[in-house]
């Protein structure tokens, strides 16, 4: 479910408004908290040993670390 915040967090990472609804319509996710998202690829199995470490440093395309309004977050991209 789409919220202003979720918005607001991909317009930070440089979305238009439209494109951030775009995305959120086909699945983008926001991770309050970055290391959910290694808990989400060991839950499904999927785990190759990526890091936070490294999807800061945006070794990972469809990944983006982000600090908003003093909090970090990781978005997955979903096109």
């Amino acid at each position: 479910m789409k919220t202003n915040k979720d918005i607001a967090i991909l317009m930070y990472d440089n979305c238009t408004r439209k494109e951030a609804e775009q995305y959120l319509k086909n699945g983008t996710l926001i991770y309050d908290n970055p290391s959910e998202w290694i808990d989400s690829l060991k839950d499904c199995n999927c785990y190759e040993g990526e890091t936070i470490e490294e999807a800061r440093q945006y070794k990972y395309e469809n990944i983006s670390v982000i600090e908003y309004q003093g909090h970090e977050y990781l978005i997955e991209y979903t096109c």
